[in-house]
């Protein structure tokens, strides 16, 4: 929605500056240019095309799991005491959920086991008995517990390394001030690293030993635990989760056959931005990474854009890649075509439906373009060039990708217009050349305006929360530059997002526009010195009688006006 407000304020800014008829054309190129340029920066094909590589039911499975964990804790857990959860993945076959209980002192003293199944999915058969059965469960206890106790012991474990998406091995405990820290490797073979400080590692050894024991216990059979299995079914935009015992499970593949315990009812989650948890962003960065071949950093900006701009729902359905970048391309075509309608409304004596459809189509094929352009720089063909050129200029991929595919489509859109407008008989060559120097010059200049804003934002700006917005990424570095423009957030009194987007494409406008008649200008002061000088070399020539008698004589008019 506030990209069409932006639209809708874009086409009356460009309407209102209508001065004279001789500037229709001009005004209709620039506007059918800019308008490529913000529909490009706005629509973010790169994120329609990450959204595009994620298997749906992939997709489904972790963020139902996910919202299952984290319901469960907040919920039930956390109502009856201290509970953590810890992250005990270690493969395709290891727990969904590990709940631990601990004392004030950080000292385990309960632990749950949960697996979540999607829809009817069934309980799976392995060479360690069936899933979430008793010797299942043991086996996968006691390793986690081994490990936990090697990190313990371990003396060589580097600090303060950020674990990437997808480690080797990793682990995590809770801190006694509630800060969670992961211990992770890459290869079996290398040492351990830890996300937190030096001064956190030695607590965390400690936790981690008191983790492994009580784990270790459980798994051996020492120790009693509980184990639950957690039912997610859709809704609608709901999300209900239904929880099982499964202490007795008995063979029984069919989860439904168990005790219920109690339910869960999720509202509305399925069709609102912005709700995924961090631990469901993880896990979309992950398969990102995997699919796209891109950063860690990278990964996690998509991913978080992904969430900013669809509903778990919108990436559920796993619409069309193609039919969602024409989508685009024909909102920006439609607005391109009422804002030269707009313009012919006001300075001509009637509207030219073939020019419509000239500026019409030309939009459409320009931002059909920049989208196939930006696709292109996402691919994980393009991305590891992308980065190396956008690490130097210290600014995200995706902002590079933007102002590179929106510039192409820029120039895309003025040429189609201005050798569109040639072959349609409403310029001449030399005129069409010039509309095609110009609206070039306009797209670069605008571009490079508002990636310069945006950079400099980014690089010295402060959210209104107080945080560096260099700090951030994604889509909330982007909304705390826009904000800043826009003077602050709503609740600080400022514009917000909204007014910041308004700003940047007003911004880019302007100086699309100021471009525009610059160039013209200057072509018309050329063709004015020219004529002045022809004009003197003329007269001069008819100062001297004799070359006055020569253009005379010869002069096919006089000639033609002597026959008759």
């Amino acid at each position: 929605m506030k990209r069409v407000y932006c639209y809708i304020l874009f086409l009356l800014f460009s309407v209102h500056l209508l001065f004279s008829s001789e500037k229709s054309l001009l005004h209709s190129n620039i506007s059918a240019t800019e308008i490529t340029v913000l529909s490009s920066t706005l629509s973010r094909a790169d994120v329609a095309f990450a959204k595009s590589v994620i298997t749906p039911n992939a997709f489904r499975g972790d963020v139902g799991e996910v919202f299952a964990g984290e319901a469960f804790l907040k919920d039930v857990l956390q109502q009856t005491g201290k509970w953590q959860s810890i992250t005990p993945r270690s493969g395709p076959q290891g727990f969904d959920h590990l709940f631990v209980k601990t004392d004030l002192n950080g000292n385990p003293t309960g632990l749950i086991v949960g697996e979540s199944k999607f829809n009817t999915s069934r309980l799976g058969q392995t060479r360690d008995g069936i899933q979430m059965g008793q010797k299942w469960i043991g086996k996968r206890l006691t390793a986690l517990g081994s490990r936990y106790i090697s990190i313990a012991n371990e003396t060589t474990i580097f600090t303060n390394r950020e674990m990437p998406l997808n480690p080797n091995r990793s682990v995590s405990v809770s801190l006694k001030s509630g800060k969670y820290r992961h211990f992770w490797k890459n290869k079996s073979t290398d040492s351990w690293n830890f996300s937190g400080t030096s001064s956190e590692l030695k607590e965390a050894q400690r936790i981690a030993k008191n983790y492994g024991v009580y784990i270790q216990k459980a798994g051996e059979g020492r120790i009693s635990y509980r184990s639950r299995i957690f039912n997610i079914i859709p809704k609608g935009s709901d999300l209900n989760i239904a929880i099982y015992d499964a202490k007795n499970i008995n063979g029984k593949i069919n989860i439904q056959e168990l005790p219920l315990l109690s339910k869960l009812e999720l509202k509305n989650v399925l069709d609102t931005r912005g709700c995924l948890p961090n631990n469901a962003k993880d896990e979309i960065a992950k398969k990102l990474q995997a699919k796209l071949n891109v950063s860690t950093n990278e990964a996690k900006k998509l991913a978080d854009d992904m969430q900013k701009y669809y509903t778990p729902n919108q990436i559920i359905e796993q619409k069309s890649l193609i039919a969602e970048t024409m989508k685009t391309s024909a909102i920006a075509a439609s607005i391109a075509t009422g804002v030269d309608f707009a313009i012919q409304l006001i300075t001509e004596e009637q509207i030219d439906y073939k020019r419509l459809a000239l500026i019409g189509g030309s939009t459409f094929i320009g931002v059909s373009t920049a989208q196939a352009i930006q696709i292109l720089l996402t691919t994980p063909y393009m991305s590891n060039a992308i980065n190396n050129i956008s690490a130097p200029l210290n600014c995200s991929n995706s902002l590079l990708t933007s102002s590179i595919s929106s510039s192409v489509g820029g120039v895309v859109t003025t040429a189609l217009i201005s050798y569109g407008m040639y072959f349609c008989g409403y310029l001449d060559l030399k005129s069409a050349n010039r509309s095609m120097i110009v609206g070039t010059s306009s797209v670069m200049l605008s571009s490079l305006a508002a990636y310069g804003t945006m950079s400099l934002i980014a690089a010295y700006g402060t959210a209104s929360t107080g945080t560096a917005i260099a700090t951030l990424s994604g889509a909330a570095a982007t909304n705390a530059s826009l904000a800043l423009l826009g003077g602050g957030s709503v609740a600080a009194g400022g514009g917000g997002v909204f007014l910041g987007s308004v700003v940047i494409s007003g911004g880019v406008a302007i100086v699309a526009i100021a471009v525009g008649y610059t160039g013209y200008k200057i072509y018309e002061l050329k063709d004015h010195y020219n004529e002045i000088n022809r004009i003197k070399y003329v007269l001069g020539e008819f100062q001297n009688k004799d070359n006055f008698d020569t253009i005379i004589n010869n002069s096919p008019y006089i000639k033609s006006f002597n026959t008759k």
